[in-house]
Formats: structure tokens, sequence, C-alpha cells
């Protein structure tokens, strides 16, 4: 069963889906309307195919479950979710056709080992690749992402990546930079936004009594923090430069003394303290030619995704999506809403932060 029908260029039409049918579109329908120059990527096969399926989905006590009202329930528990994936897997996919790209299953595999990757460098006790495997499956589980959105997501990673292969090259010198950043003296630190002195004054006396990080303080308080490592050689402008300065007066295991960032404008300032974590000497290293080769690789695969979540709200912003389903319809609208909110919001708080060093 076709589920999405192409009818003009950059117009996608979607019917009423129940996500009985979305299950089956992500696990081997295709999944938009086959032209000469359509690929279709290979999805995992269904457990069960069904040609002409029952209205009655089971019983119970003889009492008949409705295949058709247990959709509906289906689609208002996960099918919104589900159905956002969709679309902006299609656009990806449909980029790729357009520009004759092939996806294949090695792609996909090459994005869940760089996520296995990922995750041996933020939980380095994992050194076995079947932790590392069981780890990813607890993250999935505590998202609430089944095994079938997981495969949709990566081929959605695949498209984009090979969208932005070669767009998103660094420089040398951004390479040069980034290594000098990543070995000069930094310092790790954890910087809270207090409402006042005298919560700045409790976060002090809490850390002088338990010799560790406020963090559990902050939290009951509802205080924004947010960790940096933050390089002496990265140069720093407004506010940034105001926390940066602040960041390299505190001594390693202390909270700095309260002070108010930011403001202009006619916005209020915040009033800051930072934790400092570690302090971390300069190392001194100058690099070799392999290490400049696998920085500039790293480098590359952050700029192609920053590239490649650009494109994908480029390729969103001109489709024109029609969506027949009212729930759909108004669940997408929200969403893009609150995406947009979350994008302003996150571009205002970076231009106010540090630029962090480099891994």
């Amino acid at each position: 069963m076709n589920l999405f029908t192409k009818h003009a260029p950059r117009k996608i039409v979607l019917g009423t889906l129940a996500v009985a049918g979305l299950a089956a579109l992500v696990t081997g329908a295709t999944l938009r309307a086959d032209t000469a120059t359509t690929k279709p990527v290979a999805l995992p096969e269904p457990t069960v195919k069904e040609t002409a399926p029952d209205p009655v989905l089971a019983t119970v006590d003889g009492i008949p479950i409705d295949r058709e009202k247990f959709n509906g329930l289906l689609m208002a528990i996960g099918g919104p979710r589900l159905f956002e994936q969709v679309i902006t897997y299609v656009l990806a996919q449909e980029a790729c056709d357009k520009g004759g790209i092939e996806i294949k299953p090695s792609d996909t595999e090459a994005e869940k080992t760089r996520m296995l990757a990922g995750i041996g460098e933020r939980y380095p006790d994992l050194k076995d690749a079947k932790d590392r495997e069981q780890a990813l499956g607890i993250l999935l589980q505590r998202q609430g992402v089944t095994a079938l959105e997981f495969q949709l997501s990566l081929q959605r990673a695949a498209c984009l990546r090979k969208l932005a292969t070669g767009k998103a090259v660094p420089t040398d010198k951004e390479v040069t930079d980034a290594w000098d950043a990543n070995n000069a003296e930094k310092v790790d630190v954890l910087d809270i936004v207090v409402k006042d002195f005298n919560e700045a004054s409790e976060l002090r006396k809490f850390v002088e009594k338990e010799k560790k990080a406020p963090t559990e303080l902050a939290n009951s308080k509802g205080a924004r923090m947010n960790e940096f490592t933050i390089s002496a050689v990265v140069p720093q402008t407004g506010a940034a430069k105001d926390l940066k300065e602040l960041a390299f007066q505190v001594k390693e295991g202390d909270l700095s003394a309260a002070k108010m960032i930011g403001g202009g404008d006619g916005k209020p300032g915040e009033l800051h303290v930072m934790y400092c974590v570690k302090k971390i000497p300069a190392t001194g290293k100058v690099a070799t030619e392999a290490e400049k080769a696998d920085l500039k690789k790293k480098m590359t695969e952050a700029y192609e995704s920053r590239w490649a979540d650009a494109h994908l709200r480029k390729l969103m912003n001109e489709a024109r999506i029609d969506i027949k389903d009212k729930t759909l319809s108004a669940y997408y609208q929200a969403v893009n809403a609150q995406a947009a909110q979350a994008r302003a919001a996150a571009a205002s708080q970076a231009a106010s932060q540090p630029t962090t060093a480099p891994k």
C-alpha cells in the first residue's frame, strides 16, 4: 500500500493515517510514490503480512476489538510523533533522489557505529561493544523510541550525511585554531544563574559544607545551569567574555562571587555564579600530521551535522505539506511553533555563552 503520493513538485499530500499504517510504512511499505527515478529505501520487513485485514483485530471472551478503533487509539498515543519523523525522512530521501544519491545498508550501519562511538566517548567505562549496544538500548527505551523508529532515524541521518558530504569542510586554520584551543589552559566550570544574592550565598554555604558542586541544591531551586570547558586562547566578546573572565578567576572546587552579566537594550542582566569543577593546564603538545588529520575528520563530521540540520529545516520550509488529518495538522503546526521558539532561545543563549574548547 502506497501511503505517500506525489502530485506535484515540492508538494507532498498525505491522507488520514492510522498508526498501524505508519508501522507498516516504517517496516516495509514504500514511503513514496514510485517513479522512474525513485528508489525506496529497504526497511525491515513486518513480522506479519496481511493481504485482507479482518475488521476485528481480536476477541476477548467473545467481545470483538475493532481494528479501526484500535488503530485510532494507537494514532492518539504515538501517531503524531512518528508522523513528524516520516515527513522529515521523506524530505531527506527526496533530496537524495534528486541528487542521484543512493543510500546503502552500510550507510545506515555507519550511522549506528558513530552513535555507539559517541556513547563510548561519553561513558569511557563501556569498553566492550556489547556494553555500548546495551547502553544504546537503555537510552532508546528511556526515550520511548522503538526499534523501528530508531531504524527510520538512521535512514534519515544517512540521507542527510550523504547530502552534507563536502558541503562543510573546516579550513586548515580552523583545525590549527581548534588544536591550539584544546591544548591550551582550560577550565571546566558549572555556570549557575541565580535569582538574587541570597540564593548565591546559600549555594556558597552548600559548597563550603559539602565540598562538592552545588548541582543538587541548584536543581531544587530550579536554577538554570550550563557546563562549559573554556579555553584560555578562544576569544570571547560581550557577555561571553565576562563569563570567561569569571571562570578563570575561580579556584578549583570553589564558587565565584555572584556577578551581574548581560543586559542592555532594555533587557535586564542575569546574576551568575561559577563553580570550578577542574583546572586543566596547557599540554604544550605540537600536533603531528596524523593528529591534525584525525581532528579535521572529527570537525568535518561536526560541521556536516550542523549543515544537515540547517538543510533539513530549509527543506521543511520550502516544502508544501498538505496534511488532511485535522489532529495531525494541529500537532504539526504546534511542533513547528515550539521548534522555532526553541531555536530562537538557543541562539540567544549561545550568543551569551563562552565558546567551548573542542573535544
